[in-house]
């Protein structure tokens, strides 16, 4: 079920989305920007790779389209990056990784439905699947600043899950994309 919230004044994204977490009684949340959209087979996706991981992985990253529909080949390595001591910090969640393709019939998480297998990051951006749990666990969403640049609150919740030994993972599968239309 869909509840409508809404503040008397905007206190952020931040604020809202762990007022959502409040009320919400469900045990799987999923973040998206409000320029999002997603296609057929993602929540389906996003479940069943977050439902189907070890126990320790408490979000999973689908990949973000950037008003397209159709990935990027790169690697691995470049995907959900973040590592505070070194100053690096990536995303591209628009990346099919290539190790993909050299033994494509190897990165099955189930072969019957085709669905490719999910690789762990760590960074978060804004579309992922999270156990409501872990989310309180980490301490929710931080409303201490509201940065403009790519340093977002998705982050720095995924260092908090990383402090607490919870992982996160990205599924590179098209078929669980979604398209950053990129207004705001």
């Amino acid at each position: 079920s869909i509840i409508y919230l809404q503040n008397s004044e905007n206190r952020g994204l931040s604020h809202s989305r762990n007022k959502g977490i409040e009320k919400s009684k469900n045990k799987l949340l999923m973040f998206l920007d409000d320029d999002i959209l997603l296609n057929k087979y993602s929540l389906f996706g996003a479940n069943f790779n977050l439902t189907s991981l070890d126990k320790d992985v408490v979000a999973l990253q689908i990949p973000i389209y950037h008003r397209k529909t159709i990935p990027r080949l790169g690697k691995i390595n470049e995907v959900g990056r973040l590592n505070v001591e070194k100053g690096l910090m990536s995303g591209n969640y628009d990346i099919f990784p290539i190790e993909y393709i050299k033994n494509w019939k190897n990165h099955f998480l189930n072969k019957d439905l085709k669905i490719l297998t999910p690789f762990e990051i760590w960074n978060l951006s804004g579309v992922f699947l999270s156990k409501k749990e872990a989310i309180e666990k980490a301490g929710g969403f931080t409303e201490s600043f509201n940065w403009k640049n790519a340093y977002r609150v998705e982050t720095e919740l995924a260092l908090n899950f990383s402090e607490k030994g919870l992982k996160m993972f990205f599924s590179p599968d098209p078929k669980f994309a979604s398209i950053h239309l990129k207004y705001g």
